[in-house]
């Protein structure tokens, strides 16, 4: 027979309305600060039918291939410390998904829903 706080039925309403709290948050806080009159002074001119837009020059946000240079410290872009930083990252989540993986197949199989192996016979 199981008992039941009688704050856990509440729980999940609190749980729902701090995460819609967070949400809330984080949409208004990332939401454009932008005046009411800004959005109506645009002013779009047409060129000329038949002419081409005139090149402003090359663009410089995205960098192309094999235009940078080598990385000079440890620090820079494609140096060591990003390096290993990024496959230590890599390496922590995947450490993640087969710990839990791990788990959960010890919990079924406590439950009896997964079949537990056999060493005997070869099974």
């Amino acid at each position: 027979m199981t008992t039941t706080r009688p704050s856990a039925a509440r729980t999940p309403c609190r749980v729902r309305a701090a995460i819609a709290a967070g949400v809330l948050a984080v949409v208004l806080a990332a939401a454009p600060a932008v005046p009411v009159g800004a959005a109506t002074t645009a002013t779009t001119t047409l060129a000329p039918r038949g002419t081409a837009p005139t090149p402003v020059g090359t663009p410089d946000i995205i960098p192309l291939p094999n235009s940078g240079r080598a990385p000079a410290t440890p620090g820079d872009r494609g140096g060591w410390q990003q390096q290993v930083l990024f496959f230590s990252i890599c390496g922590a989540i995947l450490v993640g998904i087969g710990l839990m993986w791990r788990e959960s197949r010890v919990k079924r199989r406590r439950q009896g829903r997964l079949p537990v192996r056999s060493t005997k016979n070869g099974g």
